[in-house]
């Protein structure tokens, strides 16, 4: 088999000042972009012959999409050293991108900042964003699988006489509907779409940042941060296709169209392949705060002075929401895990809260650096999970450098410095590693030892 994916990009940009008002000259830029990717691959003839057994089709695959893109920026200053406005400014961008494959499409931010003191800035954002279908999502092979299902049509559950009337309008002869009975599996379709259209996202930012001049090195910022994403791609399991369509009852409803019979009424195939049906929200708060002092004399080595810098960063996620499809359950994976949708095959652990705290010291030659990270507790989605909870971790490490000569540095590093484990979540919660190595350090303790050479 061979796979071969290629890019070209071409563009070009100017950037400047394009008038000086009395806060500030106003910035601009301007800019082009063209950008082409193709991929394809070429399963061999074993693997076209369906000998292994994989369930895929084996079919080649071949893709591709352009685009070109215009952009523009600009920053305004609008006040500057007055009072309670040491500094108003405005920044505003905006871009339209034409892209082969979902047509042109407009994206945008807007915000600005306000220092009414020095010491104290104000900054809010607001951007609409959006994501086109890449080559994968949308010319991914298809492949093919027997699925277990169960048909609503089937006599066993005692469709009503309106959905024994929806079934005959779907394909279930009129002489077999009293007496139906489905088979015991279907075949599900799964890959790639290619009528794939973009995902669409707004972002709110608002957060300040506080520098007292009263104590150099000291520094403070948050950030409250909102997401929504809607059209977001993904694929729903066949018997929730089927459950979407019987809910519906209008052979139009996008899951019904995915559903085909044959002539005994059989469910012969249900496509489960991309599509734009889920949407996500994420909301949060991030804080940081930095601070770097000279220390006394003493602390230096070999004559040298030394300095220390500290640095600590939070980050609480409030909310982590995903819809799989419209009118689907809404389901918040922030601090929770299990339940198939909020971690196992592929799918992290949302942490809730996680922090990282750090201290460097420097003097002359040597540097020593120690970083602490916390992740908070987990909890399950879903009572009765076989793991009640996953407790908080707390992992170090340790790194110290030498510079022997002008050309000659050595460092040393350890880390996971305290072995701390990775949680056994099973299987179900996990996946195969049955634990997350996407959060969770599944090495323990480890060293490397470098040396760095300049010439």
């Amino acid at each position: 088999s061979k796979t071969v994916a290629t890019r070209q990009v071409m563009g070009g940009s100017l950037a400047g000042d394009l008038v000086e008002l009395p806060a500030g000259p106003v910035g601009a830029a301007l800019g082009f972009e063209y950008r082409k990717e193709t991929a394809s691959y070429r399963p061999d003839a074993t693997i076209q012959s369906g000998e292994l057994g994989s369930g895929s089709d084996g079919l080649p695959l071949a893709g591709a999409f352009d685009l070109w893109e215009v952009f523009a920026e600009t920053r305004i200053p609008l006040v500057a050293d007055a009072p309670f406005a040491h500094y108003l400014g405005l920044e505003a961008a905006v871009r339209y991108s034409n892209y082969s494959t979902i047509g042109g499409v407009l994206t945008f931010k807007a915000g600005g900042e306000w220092a009414p003191v020095e010491d104290l800035r104000f900054r809010g954002l607001f951007q609409r964003a959006v994501r086109a279908p890449n080559l994968g999502e949308l010319y991914a092979g298809q492949a093919s699988g027997s699925v277990a299902y169960s048909d609503p049509c089937d006599t066993d559950r005692a469709p009503s006489a309106a959905l024994k009337q929806f079934c005959v309008s779907q394909g279930v002869p009129t002489a077999e509907i009293d007496n139906f009975q489905q088979d015991d599996v279907t075949t599900g379709v799964f890959g790639g779409n290619p009528d794939l259209e973009e995902e669409k996202s707004n972002t709110y930012t608002v957060g300040f940042v506080y520098q007292p001049e009263a104590i150099s090195g000291l520094s403070f910022t948050a950030d409250y941060y909102s997401v929504n994403v809607e059209n977001a791609i993904s694929s729903i399991s066949v018997q929730t296709t089927i459950d979407l369509c019987f809910d519906a009852q209008d052979l139009n409803d996008p899951a019904c169209q995915r559903i085909s019979r044959i002539a005994n009424g059989k469910m012969s195939r249900v496509q489960s392949y991309n599509a734009n049906i889920a949407s996500f929200r994420v909301k949060g708060l991030d804080l940081t705060a930095n601070y770097a002092m000279d220390l006394p004399g003493s602390w230096g080595i070999a004559g040298n002075g030394a300095s220390l810098t500290t640095r600590a960063l939070a980050s609480w996620q409030f909310e982590n929401e995903s819809v799989p499809f419209e009118g689907g359950d809404p389901e918040d994976c922030a601090g929770k895990f299990g339940g198939g949708s909020c971690s196992g095959q592929g799918i992290p652990i949302v942490l809730d809260f996680k922090a990282l705290m750090g201290l460097d010291y420097k003097s002359g030659p040597l540097g020593v650096s120690l970083q602490g990270r916390y992740q908070g507790g987990v909890t399950p989605i879903n009572e009765g999970n076989v793991i009640p909870k996953i407790k908080q971790r707390i992992y170090a490490d340790l790194a110290v450098s030498y510079q022997v000569t002008e050309n000659v540095e050595l460092m040393g590093v350890v880390d996971n410095l305290f072995d701390t484990k990775p949680p056994v979540i099973g299987f179900d919660n996990g996946g195969d590693t049955n634990t997350d190595p996407a959060v969770y350090d599944p090495l323990g303790r480890r060293f490397l030892l470098k040396a760095r050479l300049s010439f």
